[in-house]
């Protein structure tokens, strides 16, 4: 319960910083260029749904811990040597790593062509071809926010809540100060908003970065060193496992999130009026608000614990 705080308390702070950045955005992006950032954002969103924090913790959280403690136990056996099960689990964590980064970076840079060459197509109307603008920055922070959910996963499996649950806010941080940049001062991109608009697009991939760069000296003091791990990846018995956990998972989530994206398109193409995309963004944010800080900070903390207790033998307790 005490690291449910922790992570209910960051969470609760993100999402305060989340309301700042959303009164921001509406103040000064309210319309069509509006609907075009969060419309464009729902794809990256929508990997890091699948690929990301709720899809892959579930399925790598539990097979980590295993190796990270040894292996399941039964009455007779000792625990293994700490160095000996972080080096395996840090040999999981890597394999798994590099596989996501290598898979997702090929789904991104096919991502970025299409979209820039739907950008330049004749056929759509100027706020598709924002959209498509946009899409074209933002979509290597799938990479980076898929990587960074990893680590999310490893530093909570060992543990450690507190960096996890305060990554999210760095992202609304960068968000804020862009609009700040952008619009009240000193404005270095004028005043058309189809201009200002990038600078959100590069503050998710700074966000993105930022991310990372919080949880990778925590993961380094846990003892899990991340490295390229190319070779035997896939015959890793274990990444084979968390993969077969994974696909039931993605593919449940991925009903809910094609949803959320078909929502947001008939938003964009069947309401008559500018900002429907926001309203329905905004409006499914004050929703997740209560989710995140008691449901999803509970879920957090509860999966590696009961994880561990059936590692140790001892989850029919």
């Amino acid at each position: 319960m005490r690291a449910a705080g922790v992570v209910g308390g960051l969470t609760f702070l993100s999402r305060i910083l989340g309301l700042l950045r959303d009164i921001l955005l509406v103040a000064f992006f309210y319309g069509r260029v509006l609907d075009a950032f969060f419309l464009a954002f729902t794809i990256p969103n929508l990997f890091r749904r699948l690929f990301g924090e709720g899809a892959l913790s579930a399925a790598f959280v539990p097979v980590f811990v295993e190796r990270l403690k040894g292996g399941k136990k039964t009455d007779t056996e000792t625990d293994t040597d700490a160095a000996e099960s972080r080096s395996a689990a840090s040999r999981l964590a890597s394999a798994v790593m590099t596989l996501l980064v290598v898979g997702l970076s090929a789904v991104a840079l096919v991502g970025v062509g299409i979209s820039l060459g739907a950008a330049g197509w004749i056929g759509f109307d100027e706020p598709e071809a924002l959209t498509w603008k946009l899409l074209a920055i933002m979509l290597p922070y799938v990479v980076l926010i898929c990587a960074a959910a990893l680590m999310m996963a490893v530093l909570n499996a060992t543990g450690h809540f507190a960096a996890p649950a305060a990554a999210p806010i760095l992202l609304n941080v960068t968000l804020i100060a862009a609009v700040v940049i952008a619009c009240v001062w000193p404005r270095p991109l004028g005043d058309d908003p189809d201009n200002r608009v990038y600078a959100l697009a590069l503050a998710v991939l700074a966000g993105g970065v930022l991310q990372l760069a919080i949880q990778w000296p925590v993961m380094r003091a846990r003892g899990i060193r991340l490295r390229v791990r190319w070779a035997n990846a896939t015959s890793d018995p274990d990444v084979r496992r968390i993969g077969r956990a994974l696909g039931p998972v993605v593919i449940g989530l991925a009903v809910f999130q094609i949803n959320v994206l078909v929502d947001r398109l008939i938003a964009l193409w069947l309401v008559p009026h500018d900002g429907a995309v926001s309203v329905l963004f905004l409006g499914n944010r004050l929703i997740q608000f209560p989710l995140a800080i008691f449901g999803i900070a509970l879920a957090t903390v509860a999966l590696p614990k009961l994880s561990s207790l059936e590692v140790d033998g001892r989850g029919r307790e």
